[in-house]
């Protein structure tokens, strides 16, 4: 059984709820059950083509591809029409780019690869994933400053930094919503 605390929004899996809520250390009575009344006929299903064809599962991993470039293409656009002072171009193209990414995203759930069923793994895979990338930009935005290429360092080494931020929002979300964990 899953509780939600109708304070916080924390959620506890367990027969009852929890006598204080960890996170905002609500009574036991701020709990109401998650799963109540609720009855679906369908919905999305992680990994719903893992046993298709190895055709169609080929064709899938290369349009994931393909859509995650045409989401860099379309970012990279709309900066550049925004230095064109195009604003209404530049927000087409992060429009277009952000239904790409929503392209690429339904594909992946498709696939069911690089993704689980579970937000709390989700969260945990994604902070390390985002640490990794932190670290691995830092390393090239360094190599670049020995290369004396200060735009590419300059460039590089703030999208370090916004790893770094990715990962501790993504942590602190995780400590957040699975404090037990």
């Amino acid at each position: 059984m899953r509780w939600i605390c109708k304070v916080c929004g924390y959620i506890h899996e367990g027969d009852t709820p929890p006598d204080i809520c960890p996170v905002c250390k609500a009574p036991k009575e701020a709990f109401e059950l998650l799963d109540s009344g609720l009855s679906l006929q369908d919905g999305h299903a992680l990994g719903a083509a893992r046993q298709v064809d190895a055709r169609v599962v080929s064709a899938l991993r290369e349009r994931l591809h393909n859509d995650t470039q045409e989401v860099a293409a379309y970012m990279a656009m709309a900066r550049a029409a925004d230095r064109e002072g195009y604003p209404e171009a530049a927000m087409l193209f992060e429009r277009l780019a952000l239904e790409e990414a929503n392209h690429a995203g339904r594909l992946l759930e498709l696939l069911g690869e690089g993704v689980s069923d579970s937000t709390h793994t989700n969260l945990r895979l994604r902070a390390e994933a985002e640490a990794g990338e932190c670290a691995d930009k830092k390393a090239l935005a360094d190599l670049a400053g020995q290369l004396q290429y200060g735009t590419v360092h300059d460039t590089v080494h703030e999208m370090a930094k916004d790893e770094a931020r990715h990962a501790q929002a993504l942590h602190g979300l995780m400590t957040r919503l699975f404090p037990e964990e």
